[in-house]
């Protein structure tokens, strides 16, 4: 069973899933904000593509700023 998809890292909208069109075996999440644009890694099946776009790297300790 796929995980839930995380909102876009980058500005919070809700992502889609594209599957793959007719002869070609490859899955992508992507934002839904066509200003975004935001688009994750292609990957050989929708349980990796989900995995990939949850994925989130923390910021640099040096890069985070405290309020």
């Amino acid at each position: 069973m796929s995980a839930p998809l995380l909102p876009c890292p980058f500005c919070g909208t809700k992502p889609y899933i594209s599957q793959p069109m007719a002869g070609a075996k490859w899955w992508e999440v992507s934002c839904s904000d066509e200003d975004c644009g935001a688009m994750g890694q292609s990957c050989p099946n929708v349980d990796d593509a989900i995995a990939v776009w949850n994925r989130r790297t923390p910021p640099p300790a040096d890069q985070v700023v405290s309020s």
